[in-house]
């Protein structure tokens, strides 16, 4: 963040190495130029999300720039939804279509001429409607693609979920001198008018919006950047004077990126006098040392922009601590858990930092000064960088602290140190005040079953939004995911969605995620702990159902169902199972199985999905028991039934005198009865349904075996 003083802009202590990276490329000096990648065309001019219900009016517009009609046959726009790094085909020009020089045409999801009445519209002269997948939300961006299916232009940055350039409830339109399409997002470019600027404005956004209307005008005026001309040192703290020379411009922007950088940045929200020709910076103390870049941007005309020369900072300096949020748990904070809910302390700085190459750091109580615990910076195991922040430093608990107690933190000297090339030492923390903080009764970890547990018809997570701390043994896992459980039971298992899991079945892994209600199932999304305790843990066992029972408390856990038949196999993923009564799917969410037609089964186990009937994804082959698998085909009489299952003729043969057979259909009918007094009987089984049978085996002796046969 930036403070101006007077004519000296000063970068805030909240100004960190992050921001200074931000700053500035190497790159030559250049005097006026225009960043464009393509020549007047085909470009974005505005798009539009509404505020009616659905968002509506949606629409792109395009403006064709040249100075001749254009075929737009064979362009493209597409969409990436909600930070996708992938896009969807949102429309194309399949056939002819020639757009006026100077006009524009409007893509929109509006479906007929009418409706721009309801908004007290005028219609646009060249529209296309009723296109589905114009269907921006504010956080989405428009892609502009030629005929030969290059990227042309951009609304939006393509991998971000929004942002300042988020159109939600809103509107943003290109400013009449751009001319020009380009593929990275350029925001100067635009008015945006910023999110729910729409709002309350349903009936008449004539004052806001002008569908198939977008002005052009021509680039006047000149902009020179003089200083930094290109191979100067600055020092952290120096005062450093920028200075210009331009015409016929008010106010510019001052962006800046660091070489290292592909993108500037804007430093300041508001522009500054360009009629002054000069701007006195204070580089900032936690700047990071390297090479960077100054860039001022017409504030009228984003055509015009000149570019510094690149120059180098020295960092003389140690930035020191964030000044807003410098520590996890922060300074007086109470009822911490005690595991630190992350199992772990944070130390956050204003520039790029590292532990150092000797030192400890220190928890204490604060009644006695009696060590707690000691962290080496110098292991990895016990303090660390945040992987994808340098400017924060983690402190493994790798443990628990004592409930209800006050305890403080010390630092040494040089135990954490910048990244400059001649580094600077921290100077540590040596009181008891400085950081500070009182465990509570427990550590966080929730229990999934009072994540689970509802009341609500819906079978939302009353903790539906919320972050929260779950351990749990995994049950079954994808590509795309995992199933969970802490207990055995219902309300015991929940869905942890993380497509670049690494875990296996029986691992014991601690989770933080936000509970989150997708598709009717309750799961933890957005991840930012996810860490493996131990493996080889032995599996909850199954709970055993019947198709009938259909509800909630199930969802995610492992679930058994007995004697099933399978009565559709050709439902797609799924296929139907039937226990004479009720009906339920077997999905292939983990393991595929086909069935036939009336297939038995003695059990099938697997996670139980509440959808619209009771469904279960089994795991592996173990996990489907067929009934013709647990008929042996010899006991321990001799006794042979086969084969088995059966289509024409069923033979029974056993090593003593069979004196009667009977065959009952599954609901316990009799259907054959034959006495005989043979070692070896024949049973006709062509005209039999087909379904499970028990056939029961009388011997001469009075003895007698009941078998399952399935007859296909």
């Amino acid at each position: 963040m930036l403070f101006i003083f007077g004519n000296r802009l000063t970068f805030s202590n909240n100004f960190n190495l992050k921001d200074m990276k931000r700053v500035l490329l190497l790159m030559a000096f250049v005097t006026v130029f225009a960043n464009y990648s393509f020549s007047q065309g085909l470009i974005i001019s505005e798009v539009v999300n509404g505020s009616a219900t659905g968002g509506i009016p949606k629409y792109v517009e395009l403006t064709n720039t040249a100075n001749a009609a254009m075929d737009l046959s064979g362009f493209k726009v597409n969409i990436y939804y909600n930070g996708s790094t992938v896009s969807t085909a949102a429309y194309e020009f399949t056939s002819s279509y020639s757009l006026p020089a100077g006009e524009s045409v409007v893509l929109t999801k509006i479906i007929n001429e009418q409706k721009w009445a309801d908004f007290n519209l005028t219609p646009p002269a060249h529209v296309i409607y009723d296109i589905y997948n114009i269907n921006g939300n504010g956080d989405d961006v428009y892609e502009l693609v030629n005929p030969s299916g290059t990227p042309v232009d951009v609304y939006g940055v393509i991998g971000d979920d929004g942002g300042d350039w988020n159109y939600g409830h809103s509107y943003a339109y290109r400013k009449s001198t751009v001319h020009n399409g380009r593929t990275d997002f350029f925001d100067l470019e635009w008015f945006i008018a910023g999110s729910g600027a729409l709002d309350g404005h349903e009936s008449d956004m004539s004052g806001y919006l002008t569908p198939g209307t977008h002005t052009l005008t021509e680039s006047t005026g000149s902009l020179s950047f003089t200083v930094p001309a290109g191979g100067e040192n600055y020092e952290t703290g120096e005062v450093v004077t920028l200075t210009w020379t331009s015409s016929g411009i008010d106010s510019v922007y001052i962006q800046g990126k660091k070489s290292d950088e592909t993108r500037y940045e804007t430093l300041m929200d508001d522009p500054i006098d360009a009629t002054t020709g000069t701007f006195d910076i204070q580089v900032p103390t936690d700047a990071e040392e390297g090479d960077y870049q100054l860039r001022l941007v017409c504030k009228e005309d984003p055509t015009l922009m000149s570019e510094s020369g690149v120059f180098h900072i020295t960092d003389i300096h140690f930035g020191g601590l964030e000044e807003d949020n410098p520590f996890y748990p922060e300074n007086g904070a109470t009822d911490v858990p005690t595991d630190m809910f992350t199992e772990r302390m944070e130390m956050r700085f204003k520039e790029s930092v590292q532990p150092g190459a000797v030192g400890k750091i220190y928890i204490k109580r604060l009644g006695d000064d009696m060590l707690a615990k000691e962290f080496d910076v110098t292991d990895p195991s016990q303090v660390s960088n945040d992987p994808n922040e340098e400017s924060i430093i983690f402190i493994y608990l790798n443990g628990e602290l004592d409930p209800n107690t006050e305890y403080y933190v010390t630092v040494d000297a040089g135990a954490i140190i910048d990244r400059a090339p001649a580094k600077n030492e921290c100077p540590g923390i040596s009181d008891n005040s400085t950081w500070r903080f009182t465990t509570g009764g427990g550590n966080s970890i929730m229990s999934i079953y009072n994540v689970q547990y509802t009341t609500d018809p819906s079978g939302n997570s009353p903790l539906d939004g919320q972050q929260v701390k779950i351990k749990g043994v995994v049950m079954a896992r994808s590509a795309d995911g995992y199933f969970i459980q802490d207990n055995v039971g219902e309300w015991n298992g929940i869905y942890i969605n993380n497509p670049n899991n690494t875990v296996s079945e029986g691992d014991l892994v601690s989770v933080i995620g936000t509970v989150d209600e997708t598709d009717g199932l309750t799961q933890l999304n957005d991840l930012w702990l996810e860490k493996i305790n131990s493996t080889g843990n032995t599996l909850y066992s199954p709970v055993t159902i019947v198709l009938s029972q259909y509800q909630e408390s199930f969802e995610g856990v492992l679930v058994k169902v007995e004697d099933v038949t399978c009565s559709n196999p050709n439902l797609g993923s799924e296929w139907e199972i039937s226990d004479g009564t009720s009906t339920g799917n077997v999905t292939s969410r983990f393991y595929t199985y086909s069935p036939s037609q009336d297939e038995a089964f003695t059990s099938i186990t697997g996670i139980y999905f509440n959808e619209d009937k009771v469904t279960i994804a089994p795991r592996s082959a173990d996990d489907i028991v067929t009934a013709a698998t647990k008929i042996k085909a010899v006991d321990s009489d001799g006794m042979v039934i086969g084969p088995n299952p059966v289509i024409n003729d069923m033979i029974i043969s056993a090593r003593k005198p069979i004196t009667r057979v009977q065959v009952m259909n599954y609901v316990g009918q009799t259907i054959e009865d034959k006495i005989v007094n043979e070692k070896k009987v024949v049973v006709p089984a062509s005209g039999m349904l087909k379904g499970i049978y028990l056939v029961r085996v009388t011997f001469a002796d009075g003895t007698y075996k009941v078998q399952k046969v399935i007859k296909r």
